[in-house]
């Protein structure tokens, strides 16, 4: 139970200092199941570790070479199990990921740059809309932030046009033959 957390709180640097984007990949699908798990528990240790846990694969899934088919599907895998853990993170504890967003420069450089490497990536996951998956995670946790930041009235500090027309324009050239695009449809009805 929550003693399991106050444990990984301890070790959760250590397995995050790998290079290995198979292990990263591996420990992303863990903190997603995490976050599922315990909810609103996960909140403060989100809070605490989300820049390692979303900064490391990251940075591993930005070096990624795309030169063959497999590399490519590597890349992917592990950028669709980040953007699934910010969806659950953006769904089940929205502050861990506004509290950056809105207060980056009050937080130092380190947070600031984190916040807007998220929504950059955040705002990949809307712009191919040939893949479904990262285009259903990322709408998904723009849908919860976007809602949480209205609760906060803090809409201003969010790409809210990117967002916008990102959504829209993959919305409209996605394939609607696959079941992923109406789920797809009613996470960017809930943006827009």
């Amino acid at each position: 139970g929550d003693r399991f957390l106050d444990i990984l709180d301890t070790f959760l640097p250590f397995l995050y200092a790998t290079n290995d984007q198979t292990e990263l990949a591996e420990l992303t699908i863990f903190a997603h199941h995490l976050v599922c798990q315990y909810q609103k528990k996960m909140a403060p240790y989100l809070q605490k570790w989300l820049p390692q846990i979303f900064m490391r694969p990251y940075a591993v899934w930005q070096q990624l070479p795309e030169q063959s088919e497999q590399l490519k599907r590597e890349k992917l895998e592990l950028g669709a199990a980040l953007l699934q853990l910010l969806k659950e993170a953006a769904q089940r504890c929205p502050s861990a990921m506004l509290e950056p967003m809105l207060k980056g420069a009050t937080l130092g450089p380190d947070i600031q740059r984190y916040a807007q490497e998220m929504m950059g990536f955040l705002l990949i996951g809307l712009q191919n809309p040939k893949e479904l998956k990262a285009l259903l995670y990322s709408a998904a946790a723009w849908a919860a932030l976007l809602e949480a930041a209205a609760h906060a009235s803090a809409m201003a500090a969010l790409p809210v046009a990117q967002i916008f027309q990102r959504v829209l324009w993959s919305a409209a050239r996605m394939d609607y033959n696959d079941i992923q695009s109406q789920k797809i449809l009613g996470e960017a009805s809930s943006i827009l």
